[in-house]
């Protein structure tokens, strides 16, 4: 990130970064909740 006076410009890098972080993210808490549910009906089987 580059300082240009006291505003900060982000890179489409940057932010192409933090988007599949955010995504990655994201998806890893579905699959956890999912798998979570999952074993939970297992274990009631």
């Amino acid at each position: 990130m580059k300082d240009v006076g006291k505003i900060s410009v982000v890179t489409q890098d940057e932010m192409q970064m933090d988007l599949r972080a955010m995504f990655r993210g994201a998806i890893r808490a579905s699959l956890n909740t999912f798998l979570e549910e999952e074993l939970e009906q297992l274990d009631r089987s």
